[in-house]
């Protein structure tokens, strides 16, 4: 062979590799020989708002689309496809031989959706019902667009399909004829709440509900204490000043620092060992939900008594002021350790537990007998100074062993009455429990009620009503005080100031059912603002225009008409946002309409092989 025929041959080899390395050729046994490696493409521009842009594949100008307008069905060469739309870089999509589909550009133009119609001579069509399927790439919609037909759009069991952005439905059957469908997409709003360099700040959040026109009003405030509670919170039309929604304020809070209470607080100061701490806070609200939760923990000595009353009081510190609020102290209380009677000559004993109340002593004794005694004959309470009985708990003879003796002692005993003597006997350990036998008269055992040396009483309680919701900014002033008084300081014990924290975060929520469309509307153009109003800012003390949450999208309602035939196959495609947020209904291609062409590949087609294989295009939800 000769050097030129030799170099010829090497030169046809090298042609073919090429050829071969680019072309999507399938080989091995079974391999459909006529398969003439072409598609049928159609490209829709879904980029609201863009202009009209030129189709490339592979560099090469295929179509000019403008938005919502599909080119006609372009025979390119199968396989793996370099496709730009405008000046968006371009992206490999692959495109299975004989296929036919559409190519949906979204997004911001640089986002490529395949949906593949059918291949060579077969359709997914069905000859007694249309087919539709619904694609979703509305940018800057909620994530979901939910399909719905007829007119009750707010009716989940109407919904044909729900599609995720960026996604397309299989088909499905629908019967054909004129349908009304609506595209639904809920929406998220959000703003940072700000005022006048006060402190105050928060954040907002409107989020509109499309499937049951709910709109759900959220704000988290942090709130400067010294400025009051808020006395309105409105959401408002920018637009034209005029207040859409008022949100309820009621559930705004006020928290205090710890209360401390002592005699030096008092005006004058006391000289006094008790002492008390407490917590408060402040709910703006004047029904029974709100008001004033307060409480307080004193611990006073044994020898001071009861207290005799407390309040809490309108006034600054180092003033008296006026009660504006009865705390209820009936129920503080002595208590004493465990006390055991015994006697100095036999093994009977008594264990007993009692606790002291203003108007009550409570008792709880359980007697067991000496093995010698026979008989018991009286269980009372004695007066230690004169030895005198002053309550029979028993007084008939036993023989049982032991025995439990429980009951409460009160003022209002018909025989022998707790009177404010012996309460203070009580206290001071002046009283003594005793049983005598028989041939013991005189006791056969004795313990003296000592009281513990302090004692420490929680007092709780809410301050509701119109009496509060007038007063409630004296709270937030720091113009309250609580005040515990005694029988030896009437004027006061110990007392302490209400003192806000400097910051309260509360949390306000409004829920409006049936909200009409043009709210959603004002929400997409960014015309809706929140703001919080107090007594020194009536026109606003924080406040913040409402945006568009990217993550959730903006609020949109399409209705559209269409009319779909008996036999046929569709794509109803969701595009934009707001206003701009619409339906293109597509007629897919059918068997017999523009019939796949028959080539054969040629060099210059620029196809790829892999490993002998045919590449399939990725198809989406065929």
């Amino acid at each position: 062979m000769s050097l030129r025929k030799l170099f010829l041959a090497l030169g046809l080899l090298l042609l073919v590799g090429v050829w071969g390395a680019c072309v999507d050729i399938p080989s091995g046994p079974g391999t459909d020989v006529t398969l003439n490696f072409r598609s049928l493409v159609r490209f829709l521009h879904a980029v609201a708002g863009a202009p009209a842009g030129d189709v490339k594949v592979d560099g090469a100008t295929v179509a000019n689309v403008s938005f919502g307008n599909p080119s006609a069905y372009i025979d390119i060469a199968s396989g793996s496809r370099q496709i730009a739309f405008g000046s968006a870089a371009a992206q490999t999509i692959s495109f299975g031989s004989e296929q036919q589909s559409t190519l949906v550009i979204y997004g911001d133009g640089s986002l490529l959706l395949n949906l593949v119609e059918g291949h060579k001579d077969k359709n997914n069509n069905n000859d007694t019902t249309a087919m539709v399927r619904f694609v979703n790439v509305a940018s800057g919609a909620a994530s979901n667009v939910a399909f719905r037909r007829d007119t009750a759009r707010l009716l989940a069991s109407n919904t044909l399909r729900n599609a995720a952005y960026g996604t397309a439905n299989a088909y499905q059957l629908l019967t054909p004829g004129s349908v009304r469908l609506f595209a639904v997409s809920s929406g998220g709003y959000a703003t940072t709440l700000t005022g006048t360099g006060t402190g105050t700040t928060g954040t907002g959040t409107v989020d509109f509900v499309a499937d049951s026109q709910l709109i759900v009003v959220g704000a988290t405030v942090k709130a400067k204490n010294s400025e009051g509670f808020f006395t309105a919170a409105r959401l408002y039309n920018t637009a034209s000043g005029a207040s859409l929604y008022s949100i309820p304020v009621t559930t705004q809070n006020m928290s205090f620092q710890t209360i401390e209470l002592s005699g030096d607080n008092e005006v004058p100061p006391v000289a006094t060992t008790a002492t008390g701490t407490g917590t408060l806070t402040v709910v703006n609200d004047s029904s029974s939900g709100g008001g004033a939760s307060y409480s307080i923990t004193t611990t006073t000595p044994t020898s001071m008594g009861f207290f005799t009353a407390a309040h809490i009081h309108n006034g600054v510190a180092d003033t008296n002021g006026p009660v504006v609020h009865t705390i209820n102290v009936a129920q503080q209380k002595i208590t004493y350790p465990t006390i055991i009677a015994t006697g100095s000559q036999n093994t009977a004993r008594a264990t007993c537990q009692f606790t002291l109340y203003r108007d009550s002593l409570v008792y709880d004794i359980e007697i067991t007998r000496d093995q010698f005694d026979t008989t018991f004959t009286s269980a009372r309470f004695y007066l230690a100074s004169l030895g005198l009985p002053v309550k029979t708990l028993i007084d008939t003879a036993w023989s049982e062993s032991p025995i439990t003796v429980s009951g409460k002692w009160t003022r209002s005993d018909s025989t022998q009455p707790l009177t404010d003597a012996l309460v203070d006997s009580l206290r001071l350990g002046r009283v003594y429990f005793g049983c005598t036998s028989v041939g013991r008269p005189l006791g056969i055992i004795r313990g003296d009620l000592v009281p513990n040396a302090t004692h420490t009483n929680t007092f709780s309680g809410r301050f509701t009503a119109t009496a509060f919701y007038n007063l409630r900014d004296e709270f937030a002033f720091s113009r309250t005080y609580f005040n515990f008084h005694t029988a030896a300081n009437p004027g006061g014990e110990i007392r302490g100031q209400a003192v806000p924290d400097t910051f309260t975060t509360s949390d306000f929520l409004l829920r409006i059912t049936n909200a009409p469309d043009s709210v959603g509307r004002l929400l997409n153009q960014g015309n809706v603002e929140m703001r919080f109003l107090n007594a020194a800012a009536p026109g606003g003390v924080i406040s913040g225009q409402l945006a568009t949450d990217q993550a959730k999208g903006q609020y949109s309602v399409i209705e559209q008409t269409f009319t779909f035939e008996t036999g046929r196959m569709y794509t109803v495609v969701a595009t934009g946002k707001g206003s701009s947020f619409q339906m293109i209904k597509l007629d897919d291609r059918q068997v017999g309409v523009n019939a796949m062409p028959s080539r054969v590949p040629t060099p210059t087609d620029k196809r790829s092989v892999k490993g002998g294989n045919q590449k399939q295009a990725k198809v989406m939800n065929n």
